[in-house]
């Protein structure tokens, strides 16, 4: 690798400077920030003029967001000048990765670095539907469609929590393992599947509107996955038919109409509290070095500054985000630092909580 060749991170990548900067020197990189604006709402790559200045400094690493397609034509003019393109998350389905292999261009990502952050939104969700003594029985029957990182840590908190869960996933055998229709019979629905198109066992549109005839309709349906896995039919149908906590949606950044029709929305953030945005970027750093023959490298971060924690956060989210549809892109480019259950335990403790969320404070902050 020639000494001085750039790592580009994206402004407002909170834990990227403290990470990369640990490791650009002692590699002889340089690190660097470009804005965001060079990547976003780019349908032809080669159509901005900025970001082919940034490829033409042949980049060690460049990190971007997903909003950026790793693909096609950009593909063609990164050849030969960068090493490698990372994504600080766990989808790859922006990401043409054979075309990569083709040219010669490595890609890293952080599978699971979000896990922990996603399985607490979903259990700090259950309060705005469900009253403490019905939480605090474990009477309601969870199903969790996918049962990879997010949802077999998911399957455990529950176990912790006593409810009962069954999942379905093609690729995963287990004794809760139940064929798709007795999952989505169950209280609450919760997708975790990554976003496939091809295989025996595609995941896109896989929520269409004969599967959702299938939950009943006083369940509770949650989607944190990817929004593509529903189309905007079903999606719409979804949510008039149950209760519904939707984190991403059929198209990004949604209508106000899809918007306004699940009862609790986010703007694609159910992953991004603070420790799993600097996990994952401790990830990729790490296997950066890899590449490039540096086997001793541990991750280390300063904790953030938070305003907000996972516990709590999302019905204000929420009405903010319905109050302002066109934020979504704003809101999810610019995210604060969010703290997650062990923070709220360690930095926020003089707040009182009901008595579910002392439970999944208590039970599920130190799941691994």
């Amino acid at each position: 690798m020639n000494s001085g060749r750039p790592i580009y991170i994206p402004e407002g990548l909170h834990a990227g400077k403290e990470i990369f900067g640990t490791i650009a020197g002692r590699m002889g990189l340089s690190l660097e920030e470009y804005p965001l604006s060079v990547v976003k709402n780019l349908s032809d790559p080669s159509l901005s003029v900025e970001l082919l200045h940034y490829l033409d400094r042949k980049p060690a690493l460049f990190i971007s967001p997903t909003n950026l397609k790793i693909q096609g034509r950009l593909i063609e003019l990164a050849k030969d000048k960068v090493f490698s393109f990372a994504s600080v998350s766990t989808g790859t389905d922006h990401a043409d990765l054979k075309s990569l292999r083709d040219a010669g261009i490595h890609f890293i990502h952080a599978p699971g670095a979000n896990s922990r952050s996603v399985v607490e939104y979903v259990l700090a969700s259950l309060p705005l539907f469900y009253g403490d003594d019905l939480l605090l029985s474990g009477s309601l029957k969870f199903g969790i469609v996918g049962f990879g990182n997010i949802g077999s840590k998911l399957g455990r908190c529950l176990e912790k929590l006593n409810f009962s869960y069954s999942f379905y996933d093609p690729f995963v055998e287990g004794n809760r393992k139940s064929e798709l229709d007795e999952v989505l019979a169950s209280d609450v629905v919760t997708f975790h599947v990554p976003l496939t198109k091809d295989g025996e066992h595609p995941t896109y549109r896989m929520a269409d509107s004969d599967s959702i005839s299938k939950i009943p309709g006083n369940s509770l349906i949650i989607n944190t996955s990817r929004g593509q896995i529903f189309s905007e039919e079903s999606y719409m149908y979804a949510c008039s038919r149950c209760k519904s906590i939707m984190d991403v949606f059929p198209e990004e950044p949604p209508s106000e109409k899809m918007i306004q029709a699940a009862d609790i929305v986010s703007p694609h953030i159910a992953g991004y509290n603070y420790s799993a945005r600097a996990g994952g970027t401790s990830l990729v750093a790490e296997n950066f070095m890899k590449l490039l023959g540096f086997s001793d490298y541990i991750a280390e971060y300063s904790k953030g500054n938070y305003n907000i924690f996972t516990v709590d956060f999302l019905q204000d989210e929420s009405d903010f985000l319905k109050n302002n549809p066109s934020s979504f892109r704003h809101r999810r480019e610019n995210y604060p630092d969010r703290g997650d259950f062990s923070d709220t335990i360690s930095l926020n403790s003089q707040k009182k909580y009901s008595g579910f969320l002392k439970k999944i404070l208590n039970s599920c902050s130190t799941i691994q």
